[in-house]
């Protein structure tokens, strides 16, 4: 649909003077993972390729295109299974009859297309990978949403403080996405090669960075606006409790 849209569109634009030499189609390609984990058809690019472009050859010769060159974005095909996620478990609480895990992770701060686009993704029990897994745990992120919920009912070993979860496949978006909400720090990337060698390619973020603009602000603004603000606070209080003695 969105072929014969766009090429109607590219025989438009020639009729004002507009030649189309390429027409960019997007991304939108499945990740190859297990059905449980994401239910649909996982095609390859070869067998999209075999259908799709002789039926994209037939809509620019129709349209009287000439040669187009087809463009598609398959970037979080390609890398998402090149990210593996590790965060640690905080602690354990019951709540109601669930049992939750509260890691030092975020969907906001590492994970946010759980948020996004529904993501879902495989979490393993990485430092307890052989041990049984016989309870069942809803794992959150530490903000304070109640929506930061990295994964529900996940069968897993019973597990304590400073244990390692590993997130699968979460090497697309997960770090051009992240936010510092609730002034959490978004994760290190290291990179590990074939050989094992691992290196940092993106350290982790400082508090300096994360508040500068409001630091900056502070160190530029003029004292008469400075005492203004530091005394916000104090005026709020003093209108508020308008009959108390001001001293108070």
């Amino acid at each position: 649909m969105a072929a014969k849209k766009i090429t109607s569109l590219a025989k438009l634009a020639e009729k004002y003077g507009l030649k189309i030499d390429s027409i960019d189609l997007g991304g939108g390609f499945p990740i190859e993972s297990p059905k449980a984990m994401r239910p649909g058809k996982y095609f390859t690019f070869k067998e999209f390729a075999e259908k799709f472009v002789p039926f994209f050859k037939k809509l620019c010769k129709k349209q009287n295109l000439g040669n187009i060159t087809l463009i598609f974005e398959p970037g979080k095909s390609i890398v998402a299974n090149s990210g593996i996620g590790l965060i640690q478990v905080v602690s354990r609480k019951k709540l109601n009859s669930k049992e939750m895990l509260v890691t030092n992770s975020s969907c906001y701060s590492m994970l946010p297309d759980i948020l996004v686009s529904k993501c879902v993704y495989d979490v393993l029990p990485a430092s307890k990978m052989k041990a049984p897994r016989t309870h069942e745990y809803d794992i959150a992120g530490c903000t304070c949403d109640c929506i930061d919920i990295i994964k529900k009912k996940e069968l897993m070993p019973k597990l304590e403080g400073n244990d390692l979860l590993a997130v699968m496949d979460c090497g697309a978006y997960s770090s051009v996405l992240s936010s510092n909400f609730n002034s959490l720090k978004r994760a290190p990337v290291i990179m590990v090669s074939r050989d094992g060698k691992s290196r940092l390619v993106r350290r982790g973020d400082r508090f300096s960075e994360m508040f500068g603009p409001e630091l900056d602000v502070l160190k530029v603004a003029d004292p008469k606006e400075l005492k203004k603000f530091y005394n916000l606070a104090r005026l709020n209080i003093n209108k508020v409790w308008g009959g108390q003695d001001k001293k108070h």
